[in-house]
């Protein structure tokens, strides 16, 4: 994690935000993307899959418009029951 003390990160909206999501490698990732990000402009990309073929990742590209925009995703992916991990 980065350090930046007293100061904060300042990040110009609107702008085009990544998550890196990881899921199941049965885990339909497309649905889940799609059920979160619904009324947002998105791009899937896969990403990778893990050495043992359990888990698979892949970077979501979203237009978000405010730090709670951005938050509210992470949440939203965070919390989803098929979601392992998002950074």
């Amino acid at each position: 994690m980065v350090d930046l003390g007293d100061e904060e990160l300042e990040i110009n909206y609107p702008t085009r935000w990544e998550y890196t999501v990881i899921v199941l490698q049965d885990a339909d990732s497309d649905a889940i993307i799609a059920e979160i990000f619904q009324d947002i402009d998105y791009t899937v990309q896969p990403s990778r899959i893990s050495s043992s073929g359990k888990y698979v990742s892949v970077k979501v590209h979203a237009m978000v418009y405010s730090d709670d925009d951005r938050l509210a995703n992470f949440a939203a992916l965070r919390d989803h029951e098929l979601v392992r991990f998002v950074i």
